[in-house]
């Protein structure tokens, strides 16, 4: 129990002093934002968060857990009520509740969101179509889309 301590207090002395790099504009902390994928079906909607971690907080994440990480993704896309169907070191999965409005008659509605990171590219899909934006930290305007029997 004294090496795991000592393993872990060597390991965030060792990230203190490694020079820091240079902050891009898709990062959040230590997580690197690859691509952000997010899929409506119906009232359901998914995101698909791509991104790359610091090489030595993988080992942290490792020997301490996610919780860290899954608090940081929670930031990141800036919705409540979400729950994750996957975590690994280079994706995550979460479904998000409530994040769409039901017009009725088969109507829907994905208000615009501000993020809190900038993604290299943001993916969103309906049943209709899919749109594709570069370089953002938002979803512009919303997005409208219809539902689908299943």
């Amino acid at each position: 129990m004294k090496y795991v301590t000592l393993v872990i207090f060597f390991l965030f002395l060792t990230t203190l002093l490694i020079p820091a790099s240079a902050a891009g504009d898709f990062r959040y902390s230590y997580i690197n934002l690859d691509k952000m994928t997010i899929e409506l079906v119906n009232n359901n909607m998914s995101i698909r968060v791509d991104y790359t971690l610091d090489n030595p907080i993988k080992l942290l994440i490792f020997l301490l857990g996610e919780n860290d990480l899954k608090t940081k993704l929670i930031k990141v896309v800036n919705y409540e009520d979400v729950r994750f169907k996957a975590i690994e070191l280079d994706y995550a999965e979460l479904e998000v509740d409530n994040a769409v409005i039901d017009y009725g008659d088969g109507a829907l509605w994905l208000p615009e969101h501000q993020f809190n990171a900038t993604t290299p590219l943001l993916t969103v899909q309906t049943p209709q179509s899919i749109l594709k934006i570069p370089n953002t930290n938002c979803i512009p305007n919303g997005v409208g889309y219809f539902r689908v029997t299943l």
